[in-house]
């Protein structure tokens, strides 16, 4: 795959507009999602997280001894094999 093709994470940015009503944007593009971005869009704890990740199941990376990053690539492979029910039987 090519970098343009690898799926992202889009976060959305909501703007004051100073009447009481706000305009929703897309952020910015984010390859490496934190363990509480990937909890927000997989509907799970981030706990939850951490333990997929210590399973082996969610491949994370750690550019430092505390900090985990989990590709958006991953998380999307991940929610598409979850939706296998054979995957829960393993």
């Amino acid at each position: 795959r090519t970098q343009a093709e690898l799926p992202l994470f889009i976060p959305t940015v909501m703007t004051p507009q100073g009447d009481g009503s706000y305009v929703c944007r897309p952020g910015r593009p984010v390859r490496d999602l934190t363990p509480a971005q990937v909890a927000a869009a997989l509907g799970i704890s981030r706990s939850a997280v951490y333990a997929l990740v210590d399973s082996g199941r969610l491949p994370c990376r750690r550019p430092t001894r505390r900090k985990i990053l989990i590709s958006a690539e991953a998380v999307e492979e991940f929610r598409i094999k979850t939706r296998d029910p054979e995957y829960w039987k393993s």
